[in-house]
């Protein structure tokens, strides 16, 4: 039995026990991990930390490691003790030797790493991070996932931000549904738009989506932004890594950049330069395993391991040619990056062709208006040609960069820049983002296992065989070889009919291998004229595995109209005969010769002369007087493509220069713009007789002559034009038609008749005759040239408008706007997206194609701007400073018309006076009050039918709608 005393002490004894088991407590919350860092490898992880308390040096740490989904413990031990720290204490270790299960895209296997501080053998502080064992390194020129050789398939626009809001893009949920969007597209990797998101971070290590993150723009510490580097090279190093240390326990995070275009060149680029140097030494070996881009888009590696390029080929400026410039092994010179270094070769930007909420392209000023108009020119439907181009580009860039790997193996990634979805601005969760037909493309093009078509006769007769090769890349994810393989290929209608097929067998294919198999289809000699689709599947031990399909055209039997009989004083200057032997393959009746260098034809004797393609040499130059004559006498002249260095235009009755630079050449920004030759020439006046049977889309890109593949130096011949020029003066226009032009902001004339006296002289940029009997629609075109050349009727200067001209709808403007030279700019206003149509508008020619995708800009109205211009990289350029514009256009209305009313809005805040001038009549002044918009009724001179029509205001008014009544 206890005594009184005894119970006593044993109540003092609990009671003091618990006075120092909560001294202990406010110990233990006093004591803090601050940071815990694991760098992990396969089989390995650094692990690094700070504590907050310095009395705590010498406390051990201990650690354990066990997989998130299943429990399993794979390693504890101890992590050493606390070592002094300028802050408090920190501690480092290596827990290595480990067999862990390895994260990949296909199987995210992640660990949780639990540190216990302990002190007199109980835990005082506690902290754990979740990390994934991986390596990501380079070998050889090519990224190394866990060993293994990975190509990076991705996308550069993507959330967090790009007025998504706050509450929906940092949702978890939002940030899941997107991230299993892109992986079901067959992405591995994006570019997120912010520097720090825990919470995309959390997203793609579990989905198993790799991320490449760092500064988007300038380093730490730049106060100047992109002007100057810092002047304290250790304090902007210590900021990467302050920002790193939130990606360094993230195995979804596989690549870091340093920067964002930076300037290259300069004092500027040599601070940038040495700063990023600096800066990726340090950081390297603070953690090496990731690759880092020091300078992304424009360092080429010379700061970082990765040759990393921006390059909008096929929108700003340029073609999709020009990615075959990568054929590394077909060049001299490597054309990106020291060939020394050997670095992966990236293009962490690309593609372009900034689609917007309606599906239009983004019609901002600066970059877009002009390849907006050169890509899909005055289209009727601006919507779904835009959005046809931009899948172009993706699968034109996307599947070529990996069809190329075998001719340069450091192709090692690619990531669009791009807007893949409509809906941006207001949404509030995933499913109204809706994806546009770009990203089905990705889907396809993507494909781990990629069934890719190289196809350079995309338009060809129904008797002419198409040689086609079909490219097989194996990168499936299980990284196995690709075996028992069989391709089944088919010509599909536009109704999806099946109107032949064929199955072959393949060899193996090694993961990361590519194989390429030439097909010869012969089509059904009776197949209609239309459009086909050659489709094909690669099929694995009988099972399909991809599907791809490349556009064809087929003229059937019918497309081959004889051009009929031609006058027979029409005579051709040919003395190769090059021009002659492709008329006579069309089935036209001979033309009587003639020699220009010694004789001269006589109006109306001889009633129309065609010089054929190349024809004119330079002693020509010298006897072009009684050309002029000819002209000016009744005579008409078809000049076809010729040598700009043989050929002297200033007989011409119209003012041209002959362009030189080539979409091919390399250069950024280009030389000179636009180019001498290019695709998507935009058919300027469609209902045109030269035009007849021959659609928009049929001038696109034409079949190649020259058996091209991507084996072969060079490029393949399928611009339609290739000799274009410009029309210098706008007050030439009085007297010229330009029928067809094309390029950045359709400044380059492909065709166009110019008129003098009674004559006229029709010059062609196009190349023909070298597809004469191949190209279904080159011949057609060369027929109708010759055809329309050769009759009397439907030669007018000026377009015959009949209808309301609504401006900024390019179609309805009916050919009176030719580039740059009429003065008239278009004006460019917001669209609300559906999603939120309440949304405040912005102002117009505003916007932000890339940081604000959402904000849909169209065109609505033309500015009477004046002279204006664009740079070699699309963007406005205009030298005139006046508050005042002018535009000016000329047309052609119908007998009984006696006025002309025009609708023009001013949207700013003070009135605005617009004057109005038709042919040489006094100007007629409207003043137009602040925000309003007005009608003006001007009358037409008696009996005048051809007009040229000015309007004279404040370049900020609109101009509407004009009708002749």
């Amino acid at each position: 039995m206890k005594t009184a005393h005894s119970i006593l002490l044993h109540r003092i004894s609990k009671l003091l026990c618990l006075v120092l088991l909560l001294l202990g407590q406010n110990r233990i919350s006093a004591a803090e991990i601050t940071k815990l860092l694991v760098f992990a490898e396969s089989d390995r992880a650094r692990i690094e930390g700070t504590a907050s308390l310095s009395n705590l040096v010498g406390a051990e740490l201990r650690g354990t490691i066990h997989h998130v989904g299943t429990g399993k413990a794979l390693w504890s031990g101890s992590l050493g003790q606390l070592t002094p720290a300028p802050d408090g204490a920190q501690f480092k270790a290596v827990v290595s030797g480990v067999k862990p299960l390895i994260w990949e895209p296909s199987s995210p296997q992640l660990y949780l790493l639990n540190v216990q501080l302990m002190q007199g053998g109980a835990p005082v502080a506690s902290r754990t991070a979740r990390f994934g064992f991986r390596s990501m390194e380079i070998r050889n020129g090519q990224f190394h996932l866990n060993g293994h050789p990975i190509f990076l398939r991705g996308v550069a626009i993507n959330p967090p931000g790009r007025t998504i809001p706050d509450t929906t893009a940092e949702s978890r949920v939002f940030a899941e549904d997107y991230v299993r969007c892109l992986k079901a597209h067959n992405l591995n990797i994006f570019r997120i738009s912010t520097d720090v998101s825990q919470t995309w971070f959390d997203v793609c290590d579990e989905l198993g989506m790799m991320l490449y993150a760092g500064r988007y723009g300038s380093p730490p510490e730049t106060a100047e932004g992109k002007q100057a580097a810092p002047l304290d090279f250790s304090r902007s190093i210590d900021g990467y890594r302050t920002l790193f240390e939130n990606y360094v326990s993230h195995p979804s995070i596989v690549m870091y950049y340093l920067s964002n275009e930076l300037p290259v060149s300069g004092k500027r680029g040599e601070e940038f330069s040495r700063l990023l140097t600096e800066a990726h030494a340090a950081l390297r070996q603070w953690d090496p395993t990731r690759p880092y881009i020091g300078n992304a888009g424009y360092g080429e590696g010379r700061e970082g391991e990765v040759c990393d390029v921006h390059r909008y080929w096929g929108w700003y400026y340029n073609s999709f040619l020009t990615y075959y410039n990568l054929r590394d092994r077909l060049r001299p010179q490597p054309l990106f990056g020291d060939p020394a270094k050997n670095q992966p070769l990236t293009f962490t930007e690309c593609v372009g062709a900034f689609t917007g909420s309606s599906g239009e392209f983004n019609v901002v000023r600066s970059k877009q208006l002009g390849p907006r108009l050169g890509w899909i020119g005055h289209t009727e439907t601006p919507f779904e040609d835009a959005l046809e181009y931009q899948c172009f580009m993706v699968k034109q860039a996307t599947e070529a960069f990996r069809r190329m790997r075998p001719l340069n193996p450091r192709l090692a990634g690619i990531m669009p820049f791009t807007i893949l979805f409509y809906n941006w601005n207001g949404i509030t969760n995933f499913s109204q983002m809706v994806p546009k037909p770009a990203l089905r493309q990705m889907a396809i093009s993507y494909q781990p296992v990629l069934l890719s078509w190289e196809n350079w006769t995309p338009q060809r007769y129904a008797s002419e065989p198409i040689k086609a090769v079909a490219h097989v890349i194996n990168d499936q994810e299980n990284r196995q070889a690709l075996e028992n393989l069989q391709l089944w290929w088919g010509l599909r209608d536009r109704n999806g009919r099946l109107v032949m097929e064929k199955t072959l067998r393949l060899p193996s294919v090694a993961y990361y291998g590519t194989l390429s198999e030439s097909i010869n289809i012969r089509a059904p000699l009776d197949l209609p004229t239309g459009d086909y689709q050659l489709c094909g599947s690669l099929l694995e031990h009988g099972r399909r595995i991809s599907t791809n399909w490349t556009s064809l055209f087929i003229a059937g039997p019918e497309w081959r109209e004889k051009p009929g009989a031609l006058p027979s004083t029409a005579v051709l200057y040919d003395p190769s005969g090059k021009t002659a032997r492709a008329w006579a393959r069309l089935g036209g009746a001979k033309l009587k010769l003639i020699d220009l260098e010694t004789a001269t034809p006589k109006a109306p004797e001889t009633a129309a002369l065609i010089i054929g393609e190349d024809a004119w040499t330079m002693p020509l130059n010298n006897k072009t007087a009684g050309l002029r004559r000819y002209v000016e006498e009744g005579g008409r002249i078809l000049v076809l493509k010729q040598d700009s260095a043989q050929f002297d235009p200033g007989w011409l009755p119209t003012r041209i220069a002959w362009l030189e630079s080539s979409p091919n050449d390399t250069n950024y920004p280009p030389k000179t713009r636009p180019h001498r030759e290019q695709m998507c020439v935009n058919p300027l006046r469609p209902q045109h007789p030269v035009f007849d049977g021959i659609g928009r889309e049929r001038l696109r890109w034409w079949s190649d002559y020259t058996a091209w593949d991507q084996t072969r130096t060079g490029f393949p011949k399928i611009y339609p034009v290739t000799s274009g020029f410009r029309v210098l003066a706008a007050e030439d226009l009085a007297h010229t038609a330009v029928l067809a032009d094309y390029d950045r902001g359709l400044e380059g004339v492909a065709l166009c008749e110019m008129f003098a006296g009674k004559g006229s002289v029709l010059l062609s940029g196009f190349d023909l005759c070298p597809r004469s009997g191949l190209d279904p629609v080159a011949d057609r075109l060369l027929r109708n040239l010759i055809r329309y050349t050769t009759s009397k009727a439907g030669h007018e200067a000026q377009p015959l408008v009949q209808k309301s001209i609504r401006w900024g709808d390019f179609p309805s403007e009916q050919g009176t706007m030719c580039g740059s030279l009429n003065g008239f700019l278009v004006n460019a206003e917001w669209l609300p997206s559906p999603v939120s149509p309440d949304a405040k508008p912005l102002a117009a020619n505003t916007g932000a194609w890339n940081m604000k995708p959402g904000d849909q800009f169209v065109p609505r109205g033309r500015n009477p701007f004046g002279p204006y211009a664009y740079s070699t990289g699309s963007s406005l350029r205009s030298t005139d400073l006046t508050v005042d514009g002018t535009g000016t256009f000329w047309v052609r209305v119908p007998e009984g018309r006696m006025r002309m009313l025009t609708s023009v809005r001013n949207p700013g805040k003070d009135p605005g006076t617009l004057r109005v001038q038709i042919n040489e009549a006094d100007p007629v002044a409207l003043v137009i009050p602040a925000g309003s918009t007005c009608e003006t009724a001007t009358s037409l001179p008696a009996g005048a039918r051809s007009l040229r029509v000015s309007y004279t205001g404040p370049k900020g008014l609109v101009i509407e709608e004009t009708r002749f009544e």
